[in-house]
């Protein structure tokens, strides 16, 4: 079974809700919104109602975004053009959700109708022109990785990062070291530490890149491996991060095709 979409959008949306930088950005960005009242909202609220207003507001809609973002955006390896237009479709797509949101939110507070065409269709636009620009604009920074995450994934520029960790938690994704089967789950287990993935362990070694299986229920990736000693007919081997993992009869002969067993 492969992993859905939508468990897709809550890990990263559980990745956004546990970042402590994202939230202090978004903070940031609401308390410079209340200090600046765009939209006349200094005719409406006082200084300290507007921060907690324009806070407000930058918190929800990016909980909204994110959610939406993360189920419809298109992935990298689709056609430029295809990429692209459904990038800025998804950002439509925002954009008219948050306008319902702060169309509310402005009925709750200040008592403006959200059924006033020419009110509804203004704050549409503006929230619709902001969410493509900020959707394409994510979609693009995306795209190229920075310092800190190529050292996360601890990757040199000839590696290619193995896709099995695109499903991860952001934190989640270092240098790949072995998966291991826990009932219909995979445990993945990187440099940056561990998560599960509803996946099978034939799916999972398909994404996972250079490695091989040891076991019905492992695989170790090829420079994990700091020491192999022969248990009987089978043997095990001791993975980077100190673990020993069985290796099964029928994959003693791997090893010895990959010169760590006589």
């Amino acid at each position: 079974m492969t992993i859905t979409s939508w468990q897709l959008a809550k890990r990263e949306l559980q990745a956004v809700l546990t970042s402590r930088n994202i939230w202090v950005g978004a903070t940031a960005a609401g308390l410079v919104l209340g200090f600046a009242a765009p939209f006349g909202t200094d005719a409406y609220l006082g200084l300290f109602a507007r921060l907690l207003y324009w806070t407000a507001v930058v918190q929800i809609t990016l909980l909204t975004g994110t959610l939406i973002a993360t189920l419809l955006n298109p992935t990298s390896d689709q056609p430029p053009r295809r990429r692209w237009g459904g990038v800025t479709a998804t950002g439509v797509l925002i954009g008219a959700c948050v306008s319902v949101e702060v169309l509310m939110l402005n009925w709750l507070i200040f008592g403006q109708s959200p059924f006033a065409p020419a009110y509804a269709l203004s704050l549409a636009l503006n929230a619709i022109a902001i969410s493509v620009i900020v959707n394409l604009s994510a979609s693009w920074f995306g795209d190229r990785p920075s310092a800190d995450t190529a050292d996360r994934t601890q990757t040199t520029a000839n590696d290619i990062a193995p896709p099995l960790l695109s499903r991860l938690p952001l934190d989640k994704r270092g240098k790949l070291i072995s998966l291991s089967v826990q009932d219909h789950y995979v445990e993945v287990t990187t440099t940056s530490g561990r998560d599960v993935l509803l996946l099978r362990l034939s799916d999972a070694i398909r994404e996972a890149g250079d490695g091989f299986q040891i076991h019905r229920s492992h695989w170790v990736a090829s420079d994990a491996i700091t020491r192999v000693v022969r248990a009987g007919s089978a043997a095990r081997l001791t993975t980077t991060d100190g673990r020993e993992l069985p290796v099964s009869r029928t994959y003693v002969p791997e090893l010895r095709q990959r010169g760590l067993l006589p």
